[in-house]
């Protein structure tokens, strides 16, 4: 059995999880030795709008699997063998294949991780019917504009139209390059999934705490299912940390279930997309996508013979070199993703200084 039909068998079995391979971009095959193979991203970034990507880390555009025994850590050393590369991208369309749900994270500024994404999204668009397509970026009470787009005729399903659906402009998300990622969903012909929780359920979940969901509701979601104690100071400790320290502590308890929330609505929208569109892909953030604890954990909880793998798009740094000091992991030390695909930071203010500026006008 070749290597592909190996891993396709794996994700057939939902038996995606691990640590360490790594296949980086510029890995070549023996000519001929790799019938198929997509042309590696580096390639496809330079030929993309918006040109080739400058980066001399040595992890740029590496993808890396965070599984042993994975078939492109023996690729690496085996000559003539297809690059790693290429293996990683062949799980993400087994995945796909099998009806599973794949999830590419994101930093959501970083606008190489949008044409990046959108270069993957146009090589899964090839299978017939496309997967669902489950984007944090939209809320479920949106969902009727967007299935309003869709039942536009093809010629008037223009990027402009669905931007003027779902209220772009005003949903805070505009401000982010999301522009190469929302064509190629367009171009593939993507059924397009709300994913995140309505607004008024998610901001009343951060003030009331699990008052804000009836326990019917609470139950069919996971979210009675603990995370444990560790995970959750885990999360306290994050959320104090995207916050600059600013929060009132008796804020935070609320802002942590609010994120849960988030994540369990994330995932019970791509479980209704796989069901409904054969499979699911799905766009969020990165701490959305952990396998320990974010919207993969939820879909784990609730149906856990459905396949399910987590691509997180990290930074580099150029103080850091070595792959494995780049994984999140759970208080346990396990990687909270399946792969990891490197790519250039981008140029931003601290976001804490900003903070910090505003916050006198606010007391005031």
């Amino acid at each position: 059995m070749d290597a592909f039909r190996i891993v396709s068998a794996r994700l057939a079995r939902g038996a995606v999880t691990g640590l360490i391979a790594i296949a980086m971009p510029h890995a070549a095959s023996a000519a001929g030795a790799c019938p198929g193979a997509p042309p590696p991203i580096a390639a496809q970034l330079s030929a993309s709008e918006g040109g080739a990507v400058a980066c001399s880390h040595p992890l740029c555009l590496a993808f890396y699997a965070t599984d042993p025994a994975h078939p492109s850590r023996a690729a690496a050393a085996e000559a003539g063998a297809c690059s790693g590369e290429t293996l990683i991208r062949r799980d993400m369309a087994a995945l796909v294949a099998a009806g599973g749900i794949l999830v590419l994270g994101e930093v959501h500024d970083n606008p190489v991780h949008h044409r990046l994404r959108g270069i993957l999204l146009r090589q899964l668009s090839g299978s017939a019917p496309p997967p669902g397509l489950v984007l944090e970026q939209l809320r479920a009470d949106q969902q009727p504009e967007i299935e309003a787009f869709e039942a536009l005729p093809a010629e008037k399903r223009s990027m402009d139209a669905l931007l003027g659906a779902i209220s772009w402009d005003r949903s805070g998300w505009s401000k982010y390059p999301y522009g190469p990622l929302l064509e190629a969903a367009l171009d593939g012909g993507y059924p397009l999934v709300a994913g995140d929780g309505p607004r008024d359920l998610v901001r009343t979940a951060a003030r009331q705490g699990v008052a804000a969901l009836t326990a019917a509701e609470r139950t069919r979601l996971a979210l009675t299912t603990s995370l444990g104690t560790d995970q959750d100071q885990a999360m306290l400790r994050e959320i104090e940390d995207s916050h600059c320290g600013m929060l009132p502590a008796s804020a935070l308890e609320g802002m942590v279930f609010s994120q849960r929330v988030r994540d369990a609505y994330l995932a019970d929208a791509a479980l209704q997309a796989a069901v409904g569109h054969r499979a699911a892909v799905m766009l969020i953030g990165n701490g959305h996508a952990r396998t320990d604890r974010g919207a993969p954990w939820y879909v784990r909880q609730r149906d856990p013979t459905r396949p399910v793998a987590a691509v997180l798009l990290i930074e580099v740094d150029e103080a850091r070199t070595d792959p494995e000091a780049y994984l999140p992991r759970s208080p346990q030390g396990t990687p909270a993703a399946d792969y990891v695909i490197f790519t250039p930071r981008a140029e931003r203010e601290d976001p804490c200084a900003e903070m910090r500026r505003r916050a006198p006008r606010r007391q005031g």
